[in-house]
């Protein structure tokens, strides 16, 4: 995923100082955890604590930590006898009242987020998933992991240069392609610690009711609002209807 101050090339620098300072214990807590890059790459070695202010980011930190693999959807499979993600990608999505990207951020809105195409694919896959997860045909964990790859998924086909204060006014490549709901890119592997917790709070505030031995703490660095950056993907995590402004 495009995300502003993503951790990915630095995690092998992590690991290095840890080792060269002796830096050792059982719970690792990553406070700023953005796209979830550096608890997905402890999490065999450590119990993790995960923070970012967005849901959207908690999203993705779930699918990550509490899932050592892709889950297998079994309630699912024996219920449709295919993956869900084959099933949504299947399925013919036509426009409905009630689907908030479509509306509000392709040209039916006057904005040129994501196609009217790729739209009306994103909205109808996002109720189905919270209706599959309703309906006990999938459990937290393979919710997390569905979300979470519907949202990487958007970023795929978003008409953006990366973050989301503006579209371009011209169709970019990437943009029309036609939507496909792909699996979450992660770490897999032989397990996670079941008591990993993940949270969306003011750090500065959660600090004071939390405890470990490691913390790795990269908070923003510029004054860009991650708000006003990623709330297109924040709507599409939450899907509730905000006021758009």
């Amino acid at each position: 995923m495009r995300y502003l101050g993503n951790k990915t090339k630095l995690l092998n620098f992590i690991e290095n100082v840890m080792e060269k300072h002796n830096i050792t214990g059982e719970t690792f807590a990553d406070l700023f955890a953005g796209t979830g890059a550096v608890g997905d790459y402890f999490k065999e070695k450590y119990c993790i604590i995960s923070n970012d202010y967005m849901f959207f980011s908690k999203i993705l930190n779930k699918a990550k930590l509490l899932n050592n693999t892709t889950p297998k959807f079994e309630i699912f499979v024996e219920k449709y006898r295919i993956s869900p993600f084959e099933w949504l990608n299947m399925k013919k999505y036509v426009p409905q009242e009630n689907y908030f990207i479509y509306k509000n951020y392709t040209p039916v809105g006057d904005r040129m987020y994501i196609t009217e195409k790729n739209a009306v694919k994103i909205d109808g896959m996002r109720l189905d998933i919270e209706e599959f997860y309703n309906n006990g045909i999938i459990d937290e964990k393979e919710y997390s992991f569905l979300l979470a790859s519907l949202i990487e998924s958007v970023t795929k086909v978003s008409n953006t240069s990366g973050t989301y204060q503006a579209f371009f006014k011209f169709w970019e490549s990437r943009a029309l392609k036609d939507f496909v709901l792909e699996p979450l890119d992660m770490n897999e592997t032989n397990s996670v610690d079941p008591n990993n917790r993940i949270f969306d709070e003011d750090t500065n505030l959660l600090v004071r009711h939390i405890s470990g031995d490691i913390a790795y703490i990269d908070p923003p660095y510029t004054t860009t609002q991650y708000t006003n950056s990623y709330h297109l993907l924040e709507t599409v995590a939450r899907y509730d209807y905000p006021e758009i402004f």
